[in-house]
């Protein structure tokens, strides 16, 4: 790609890894070969992650630092670029021992990250976790750092009564149901997926003053928590790490 493109404050990145779906960009990795300004050049050169979205920065959510909740953020669109054009406050300089496949996965590091900030007083309560997937486990991992009690896992766990918080990675009707159930008086159902999934409740279901609320994305803030932690040792990817594929294999997959 021509590097006279560049916009003011972008750079280029050489992409070494990604997670996508279609044309749906989860994470990025790669190196920076290029910036527009000298304001940018000391990135040239280096790994970097890429955060996938960008807030509108005017917005009352912006302004706070929850560009996760802006109504005009842009996503970026993977249509298997080798090269893209990123503004250089959406990609983020990782250290070596921090691997191209976990600094593409950062994104669901952070997803996790702020899911668990949701829970306030989570320290020495029992949690429940619903799901089996990545981000599921990342969760565990982050509630046992954050001091949290018994960790209850899996994707359709009733092993456990009377918990503080309980984290629905799953989002049907039947885990909503089970959750509130499992609540404790004062607990909090936390979900992580977003859907058109209908759930009949009573009232009945909130007493003891139960409440439900969501973790939608994850700002800025938290991607860079998520690195810290990688980077650190504190948080272990590889393991949600489960396929690899070469380039070309990359490219059919997009297409």
């Amino acid at each position: 790609m021509n590097t006279a493109l560049l916009k003011e404050r972008e750079v280029m990145v050489k992409v070494r890894s990604r997670v996508s779906e279609k044309e749906l960009a989860y994470g990025f990795s790669g190196v920076v070969t290029a910036s527009c300004t000298g304001l940018d050049e000391a990135l040239v050169g280096k790994r970097v992650a890429v955060i996938t979205y960008r807030g509108c920065e005017i917005c009352e959510y912006c302004r706070a630092g929850r560009e996760n909740l802006c109504d005009s953020k842009r996503w970026i669109r993977d249509k298997g670029e080798e090269e893209l054009r990123i503004p250089a406050s959406m990609v983020y300089p990782i250290p070596d021992q921090v691997s191209d496949e976990v600094a593409a996965a950062l994104n669901f590091v952070s997803l996790a990250v702020s899911a668990v900030g949701k829970a306030k007083e989570v320290l020495g309560e029992d949690v429940l976790v619903i799901g089996d997937g990545g981000v599921s486990l990342l969760l565990v991992q982050l509630l046992k750092l954050a001091g949290a009690g018994q960790v209850f896992h899996g994707p359709e766990s009733t092993d456990c009564r009377d918990v503080k918080y309980i984290f629905d990675c799953v989002g049907e009707t039947g885990t909503q149901k089970k959750a509130l159930a499992l609540l404790k008086q004062r607990g909090t159902l936390i979900n992580l997926v977003n859907n058109r999934t209908e759930v009949p409740i009573q009232l009945l279901d909130l007493n003891g003053e139960k409440e439900i609320t969501s973790s939608t994305g994850s700002p800025h803030k938290d991607f860079r928590r998520a690195l810290r932690l990688v980077a650190s040792g504190q948080l272990q990817v590889d393991t949600i790490v489960d396929r690899k594929i070469g380039w070309e294999e990359c490219m059919m997959e997009i297409g």
